[in-house]
Formats: C-alpha cells, sequence, structure tokens
C-alpha cells in the first residue's frame, strides 16, 4: 500500500540561493517504504530532479511530483522564483524528470510560507459534518493552481465517470467519516502525472493548514487514467477520516 512519507533533502552550497539554506522537507507518495527520487544540485541555482527508475508508471510520476513542489515552495522561500523544465532530455535521460532554476524573485508570500511550514508532519483533525465551504473553495483553487481540477465525489458525481463506478458511496454526503474527492488533469501520461503530483502536494498542505486530515485513498478496483467529464482521474483523497 502506498502511502505519503518525508524525505529530507539537503540543499546547501556556497553562494547562491541554496546556500547555508536549511534542508529541504518533502514529502512523496511511496510504494514500498523507498525514497522514488532522488536531487542532484547541478550549481547554486540549479537542481536536478531524477527518478529512482524512468517515469513510466502514474505512482511515480505523481511521487515526483510531490516533492517537485516542494522543492518549487523551498525555493520560494529563499525569495527566489523556481523555472522549472520538465523532461528536459527524454530521448538521452529519462530519469531525469525536471529541472529547476532558482531565479531572482520577489520575497514569498503569506500563503506561500504557510503551505511550507505545513511541511512537518502535524496533527490533524477529523471532521465531524460536512466540509465548510471555504475550505472546500480552497482545496478547488489549490488544484487549479497547479492545472488539475478537484471535485468531491458523491454517487451522483460517480455515475458521471466510469473510472470511480466501482466505488460504494452514499447518494449525498452524510456529513459522517471521511469525504472522498477525486483528482482530474487533463491528459495521461508522464507530464500530467508531475503535474497531478504537484496538485496533490498543494491539495494536502492547504488541507494540513486548515487543520484536515487529508491522505490519497487507495482502491485495487479504481480504474485510474480513464477520461471522463472533468478529464482523467489520477488519485483520490480521503479528507476528515481520523
Amino acid at each position: 500500500m502506498s502511502d505519503l512519507r518525508p524525505w529530507d533533502a539537503a540543499m546547501t552550497g556556497t553562494g547562491g540561493p541554496f546556500a547555508g539554506g536549511p534542508d529541504v522537507r518533502v514529502a512523496a507518495l511511496s510504494t514500498d517504504g523507498a525514497q522514488p527520487y532522488r536531487f542532484h544540485r547541478v550549481d547554486e541555482a540549479t537542481l536536478e530532479l531524477h527518478a529512482g527508475a524512468d517515469v513510466q508508471g502514474r505512482g511515480l510520476g505523481i511521487s515526483c511530483g510531490a516533492a517537485l513542489f516542494n522543492v518549487r515552495l523551498a525555493i520560494r522561500m529563499t525569495g527566489h522564483e523556481p523555472r522549472v523544465v520538465p523532461f528536459p532530455d527524454p530521448a538521452e535521460r529519462p530519469g531525469l524528470v525536471a529541472t529547476v532554476e532558482a531565479t531572482p524573485g520577489l520575497p514569498p508570500g503569506p500563503q506561500e510560507r504557510l503551505l511550507h511550514h505545513m511541511i512537518p508532519p502535524r496533527r490533524r483533525l477529523p471532521v465531524h459534518g460536512p466540509l465548510p465551504a471555504d475550505v472546500l473553495a480552497d482545496l478547488v483553487a489549490a488544484a487549479d493552481e497547479e492545472g488539475a481540477t478537484f471535485v468531491p465525489v458523491t454517487e451522483r458525481m460517480a455515475c458521471r465517470v466510469p473510472a470511480l463506478a466501482v466505488l460504494d458511496l452514499p447518494a449525498e454526503n452524510d456529513g459522517e467519516g471521511s469525504h472522498l474527492a477525486a483528482l482530474f488533469t487533463r491528459g495521461d501520461g508522464p507530464r500530467d502525472w508531475l503535474l497531478a503530483g504537484q496538485a496533490l502536494q498543494r491539495v494536502l498542505l492547504t488541507a494540513t493548514a486548515h487543520g484536515l486530515a487529508a491522505a490519497p485513498f487507495r482502491c485495487a478496483d479504481l480504474r485510474l487514467g480513464r477520461e471522463g467529464p472533468f478529464g482523467h482521474v489520477q488519485t483520490l483523497l480521503s479528507l476528515g477520516g481520523p
């Protein structure tokens, strides 16, 4: 079973945006307890993100995307803007997921600081009753900012999405237990999986900032990647469960 594991990735050097900075704490979706990616610092302003294997699977791509989002946040904490180039050399270096260059930028904003502060594991609380409208709006906006679509899952919604037909859901959320939501992307390839991972991580950190328990939801029979009215399902999230 996959889970969300914290990993420490040191970004140190001299004279650049990563020089003397704190270790970057990143979260990766791991399927076997091993770190599914590694970082290579090319110089004091450039990092490479490498997959543990060629990015050919959805889970690995999403794991790398989650780590990439946290690196982007870490770079913003230095007052730089991250410039990401996904899969810059697919023919010769298929395991190179992305290069990230830190370019001059403005100081980080309050929301960026808040999300970065949420990266270490924190106590999160279950939700009793429907998700507050403002929390749901923030989660939808978080996914949208990364180019993905976040949709709460009910039986009525699942009937419109073939990939979710295997789920046993109430007609309407009764406010008991956890809430399910789905994350969609427009396409379904390595770039989309990387995008989904970044969106997933932004959503998870946003949920944590609201004090909300959130985690990827596993269902062996879920037909991920199938297209529906919202795009391609990349993952499900459980929100508010204990």
